[in-house]
């Protein structure tokens, strides 16, 4: 191609002065192309400088860095990320950044990397990373992942890059595990000491303390940080205290063992034992640690050793008799579950000829009869407080009225002086009920085949310590309001030796074989947190007085229910194929009898035979399981346990749970989620079914 040709102007022609302008312009255009140029060089210079310096602080970081490829490749590193590596950078080149990571640390590093491509933030992690010759170090990395720039054509192309910082903290690591099990065995020691302790400056205002302090005060942590010790002090210890502080614990660092007392929250004197301790730092007084015991117990011993060692080994006798009967009652029960599961079983069968069917139907009548009894030591244990509501006391016993005529000889007038109008007390009615029968049945048989009198009394009464004092309960109540139901009788009266032994289980002055029923009268007291008061003379008949406090706060509800089992729960849809149950019973034959119902009624089964077991069957099933029918007391790992990892597992799990105790005793086990059923050891096999059905629906 041909090069156009410039007209360049004939500057021969031109005159002078135009001529001298025209080369002004010319230089003053060449100075400036000479400064840009100079410019530009100085912001080269600049710039390989900048370059150089950015390399230096990238290369000698004291963080390691890395670019890492969408593949997981190293396709750039700093010097000091090849230091901690243990590799030249030229070595980590091209391989996995994951290589690194030690196996431990696998699932943190995907779970890592997931983080990072999901978000368009920062992410960081710790985990453990390997150097090439086998020693590891705890790692933090923060990482981001940006877009890849663009390649000359013939390299390789990425979609995006992760760029990883990893700082070594195996330092850091150490020093925290240091300080962590420093921490732990301070916690150890100021949690776990049977004293309560507290800190606080020297002006006296609380600082720090442990459980056992606050408990025996009865503040709330809040409430405790706004007070002094003086506070806490009635003023007739503080002019004593203030001499001790200042002539032993200022002037030597810490005091002797002295006694006080402390004003609790509910305004009763606490008396108590203390030392205490000067802290400094830096040579200046800060604070006083005090070490402080409770020893209303030590005090109250003192005064009345010989007096409390005869009722202490009875009401050890009568807790010991207790808790037995709870446990036999507990065993009991599956005992009864197996039994009469059997034979309703065995009642299905239509090929029963009618004398076989009517011997079973006894058998079942006498195991529900052993049933009442094994409920009868329940409430004795103080374990049987079902489910209480708002009761008139009047109005429970106005409406047995003709049910207790029944039960007491022609030769006995039952009179009733019965109160209207009466607070109401939350109480479980059918328990009430039971203890008023016994009652009335007690005072009939003292008359016996004579002609006398039985009154039923009901009415409200405010009663102080000292009347409380003599209830034949081993807890008193606290003082107050209380609504009373007593029954009078003009039968033969009590010795104070008979009245002692009154309410011992199976005590009687009739014939051999009787006796639980007064007994099952202070079960149900006791469950009601109510008093017992006994008066009689031999000859001059008896008055038996059940106490039951007064609620201090009206309710806004009509009833107060007690925290239960879930057993509410809306029943699912109606299924459409066979559902699965796993069976969590230790019990092998209780297992078995439910384990053949259940298959009978069309489910599948899965047995197993503690907690333990059931967790692991349904950690590896649970998206096949859609009911476990779960024991509550078992060995290795108990029901409460079970149900916690169950829901661990799986949040909605359907879980029934099964128990000898009673559904309220149960339910204190579960203050959080609780299972959405619960079956009453022994029930009936049609209980269990409808149960099922409730939660998992039918085939219709």
């Amino acid at each position: 191609m041909e090069e156009k040709a410039i007209d360049h102007p004939d500057v021969s022609t031109l005159p002078t002065k135009e001529l001298q302008a025209l080369v002004h312009e010319l230089r003053v255009h060449q100075l400036e192309l000479e400064m840009q140029n100079a410019e530009l060089k100085r912001v080269q210079l600049e710039l390989e400088q900048s370059k150089d310096e950015f390399q230096d602080l990238y290369d000698f970081a004291p963080v390691g860095y890395f670019t890492v490829s969408d593949i997981g490749l190293i396709i750039q590193a700093n010097l000091t990320g090849a230091i901690l590596l243990g590799l030249p950078r030229s070595k980590l080149i091209n391989m996995r950044f994951g290589h690194f990571v030690v196996s431990e640390s696998d699932d943190q590093w995907h779970r890592h990397i997931i983080s990072v491509l999901k978000q368009e933030d920062k992410v960081d992690c710790d985990l453990t990373l390997r150097r090439e010759d086998g020693s590891v170090f705890h790692a933090h990395l923060e990482s981001i992942r940006t877009d890849a720039p663009a390649k000359p054509q013939g390299e390789t192309d990425h979609r995006f890059i992760i760029r990883i910082a990893v700082r070594d903290i195996t330092e850091r690591k150490k020093a925290e595990k240091v300080l962590l099990e420093n921490e732990q065995r301070y916690r150890s020691l100021f949690e776990g000491s049977r004293d309560g302790i507290v800190f606080t400056d020297m002006q006296g205002q609380i600082k720090a303390f442990n459980t056992v302090y606050r408990e025996m005060l009865g503040y709330t942590s809040e409430e405790l940080f706004s007070k002094t010790y003086k506070d806490l002090t009635p003023t007739q210890w503080v002019a004593i205290e203030d001499r001790i502080v200042s002539e032993q614990i200022i002037r030597r660092g810490y005091s002797d063992t002295y006694e006080k007392e402390y004003i609790g929250k509910d305004g009763r004197l606490i008396p108590i034992e203390l030392n205490t301790f000067i802290v400094q730092e830096d040579g200046v007084n800060v604070g006083m640690w005090a070490i402080v015991r409770d020893i209303s117990e030590r005090k109250r011993l003192d005064a009345e050793r010989s007096e409390m060692e005869k009722k202490l080994l009875h009401a050890q006798k009568l807790e010991s008799l207790g808790a037995m009967a709870g446990g036999i009652a507990h065993d009991f029960n599956n005992l009864l579950m197996a039994i009469m599961g059997s034979l309703d079983f065995a009642l299905d069968d239509p090929a029963l000829t009618p004398k076989t069917r009517s011997s079973i139907e006894t058998a079942m009548r006498a195991s529900e009869k052993s049933a009442e009894l094994s409920r009868q030591m329940l409430i004795y244990s103080g374990s049987g407080f079902y489910s209480p509501k708002d009761l008139d006391l009047g109005e429970v016993a106005h409406k047995n009225e003709d049910l207790f005529k029944s039960v007491i000889p022609k030769t006995t007038t039952l009179h009733c002086e019965i109160n209207k109008g009466l607070p109401l007390i939350l109480g479980d009615g059918e328990q009430i009920q039971r203890m008023l029968t016994n009652l009335v049945l007690n005072a009939s048989e003292s008359i016996g085949d004579n002609t006398g009198e039985v009154t039923i009394g009901t009415g409200v009464m405010d009663c102080d310590e000292e009347y409380l004092s003599g209830s034949q309960m081993e807890q008193k109540p606290e003082p107050g309001s209380f609504v009373f139901l007593e029954v009078r009788d003009t039968g033969c009266g009590m010795d104070a030796e008979t009245q002692r032994k009154l309410f011992d289980p199976f005590f009687t002055t009739k014939f051999w074989g009787r006796g639980l029923g007064m007994a099952e009268v202070m079960g149900t007291v006791k469950g009601h947190h109510g008093a017992i008061i006994v008066e009689s003379e031999v000859g001059k008949g008896t008055t038996i007085r059940v106490l039951f406090p007064v609620p201090k706060e009206v309710q806004a509800e009509p009833s107060l229910v007690i925290d239960a089992i879930d057993s509410k729960a809306p029943a699912s849809e109606s299924i459409a194929s066979r559902k699965t149950v796993l069976v969590v019973e230790d019990e092998e034959f209780v297992r078995n009898m439910v384990l053949m119902r259940l298959e009978s009624l069309g489910y599948e089964t899965i047995p197993a035979v503690d907690g333990a077991e059931g967790v692991h069957l349904f950690r590896q099933r649970f998206n096949d399981i859609d009911l476990v029918l779960l024991d509550f007391a078992m060995p290795r790992m108990n029901g409460v346990e079970a149900f916690g990892e169950l829901i661990r597992i799986k949040p909605d799990v359907k879980v029934i749970l099964s128990s000898g105790y009673t559904e309220n005793m149960v339910a204190k086990s579960f203050p959080g989620h609780k299972p959405a059923g619960f079956l009453n050891k022994p029930y009936n096999l049609n209980v269990m079914k409808t149960e099922l059905e409730r939660l998992l629906g039918t085939d219709g």
